[in-house]
């Protein structure tokens, strides 16, 4: 289980990956690494409020094809409902509108420097399977026309505990079915 006040990996800024899914997580070690770095060395007169999110996903306005979704965070899921097997996913996932209410909330100096993890799905994560059954649910028409019905992705168990989050900034996180409709109803609207 991964919580916020935890010790993170630390990786070479000139280390190869095997994988992309490596390299995405290395990278945001490397941010963190780098962000800390500098409020050690330099004297901030401010407190820093460090938001570390799981993978990142939801509509995205500034797309203007729906290819353009499938070259976004939103590839993963949107490959896996599109029947395009692909490569493993993060067992986490977060809203991007969930990202983006908390970089504001953490304007206030009510809330306390520091790490703080954003996931949706508690402990359990992100089970992408999921998704098959938000679109029979809510996309019922498209199902068998522009996205399959099932599949078995595979994921990369990762558990992350957000509850420092949730009780510093008074937030729960969107639910993934929530995050699964804000997608599909980007994409059907490019096509």
């Amino acid at each position: 289980m991964i919580a916020a006040g935890e010790e993170t990996c630390h990786y070479d800024m000139k280390a190869h990956f095997p994988h992309e899914l490596l390299a995405y997580s290395a990278s945001k070690a490397m941010a963190l690494d780098a962000a800390e770095d500098f409020i050690k060395t330099h004297k901030l007169e401010y407190d820093v409020v460090l938001l570390m999110p799981s993978l990142v996903i939801g509509a995205n306005p500034l797309a203007k094809t729906a290819e353009d979704l499938l070259s976004s965070t939103n590839a993963p899921l949107l490959g896996m409902l599109l029947g395009r097997p692909g490569r493993p996913m993060f067992g986490s996932s977060v809203s991007v509108q969930d990202v983006a209410h908390l970089h504001v909330l953490a304007l206030d100096p009510s809330i306390p420097a520091g790490r703080y993890l954003a996931a949706s799905g508690g402990p359990k994560g992100t089970n992408w399977a999921e998704a098959f059954g938000v679109v029979k649910k809510h996309f019922p028409e498209s199902v068998g026309k522009t996205f399959v019905g099932e599949g078995q992705p595979v994921i990369v168990s990762v558990q992350v505990d957000t509850l420092k989050t949730e009780k510093a900034f008074g937030f729960e996180f969107q639910n993934f079915e929530e995050q699964v409709k804000s997608v599909v109803e980007n994409y059907i609207a490019l096509l």
